[in-house]
């Protein structure tokens, strides 16, 4: 059973609300506390992030988009095991999000080439739609065969 305390949290954490700064609050937040802390509601927060997700929910606060100065002349390893972006100095997984990320950010044209296992055995009735050659899951049936079809061509 849920009780106040849970509830909040749900959707605290899930869908990013929170309750409302006190209104006779006259202390403004500091977007740059390097404590991530928040002065008007005397709270502070795990990361950046998530402070900055606080600031915009609670306080109506509008910022800048933080942006990683990335050197487009460096690349990254797409085929690290350890899914770790040498320029970004920051770790991806699983391997799709990190390949998508050598995509977005650094540009790079990827080939499906890089089946991670390419002798493993894919099940395709797994009933928890995984890819064992790719190492990836899916939230479908439908993804997951459309994912075999043109991926795995010859399987299907």
């Amino acid at each position: 059973m849920l009780n106040k305390k849970t509830f909040r949290q749900h959707f605290q954490v899930v869908h990013f609300i929170f309750k409302s700064a006190p209104p006779q609050t006259k202390v403004k937040p500091d977007i740059d506390d390097p404590n991530n802390y928040c002065r008007a509601c005397q709270k502070g927060f795990s990361s950046r992030g998530i402070y900055r997700v606080h600031l915009r929910k609670v306080h109506q606060m509008m910022m800048p988009l933080l942006r990683v100065k990335v050197d487009h002349k460096q690349l990254p390893d797409p085929y690290n095991r350890d899914y770790y972006c040498s320029v970004c100095k920051k770790n991806y997984a699983p391997t799709w999000s990190y390949r998508q990320h050598c995509k977005q950010v650094h540009f790079m044209k990827l080939n499906h080439s890089s089946i991670i296992n390419p002798n493993a055995e894919i099940n395709v009735n797994d009933p928890d739609l995984y890819c064992s050659q790719c190492e990836r899951s899916f939230s479908g049936k439908p993804k997951f065969k459309q994912h075999l079809a043109r991926i795995h061509s010859s399987i299907m």
